[in-house]
């Protein structure tokens, strides 16, 4: 079960990091 759940994690919070940098950029410009 901890292994799954961490990759889950890890997937959604570069997910997360990634939307912010796309707004952060279509902001930007």
């Amino acid at each position: 079960f901890l292994i799954p759940a961490m990759t889950f994690a890890i997937g959604y919070y570069n997910a997360v990091k990634y939307l912010k940098t796309k707004e952060n950029e279509k902001n930007k410009i």
